[in-house]
């Protein structure tokens, strides 16, 4: 192959990467429990709208606090909260806590995630 060849060849492939993360950009972001849509909850939206971003109903407090005792959720300040709901990402290990006001609108929100391998190294090494 001649060097010109080379050049058109390396440009087209630095298109098509360029053209594929432009169209990844665009796509609306998946339902489902990530830090992305955790972050997108805000105070005041419908329980259908956090169910609509989340991917679904979610699993009452107090059930979820029933399967997973040692859960790192702490309900804010101390309150009860009528119609928390917990939404829990099926692998990872993330979840977020949504509290709601009585007329389904949200009053707050709680999230944790795990431990990643170098905060465990970090934890374990004491730095």
């Amino acid at each position: 192959m001649t060097k010109k060849r080379w050049i058109v060849l390396a440009g087209m492939v630095a298109a098509c990467v360029c053209l594929t993360l432009a169209v990844l950009a665009l796509l609306p972001p998946r339902p489902g429990v990530t830090p992305a849509n955790i972050e997108r909850i805000e105070d005041g939206m419908t329980r259908a709208e956090v169910e609509k971003i989340l991917g679904g109903p979610g699993e009452s407090l107090g059930s979820y606090l029933a399967h997973y005792p040692t859960s790192p959720l702490i309900i804010m300040g101390g309150k009860k909260y009528r119609g928390a709901s917990v939404w829990r990402h099926p692998h990872d290990g993330t979840f977020v806590a949504v509290y709601f006001f009585p007329d389904n609108r949200v009053t707050g929100r709680q999230s944790a995630q795990p431990e990643t391998f170098r905060q465990k190294l970090c934890r374990l090494l004491r730095l």
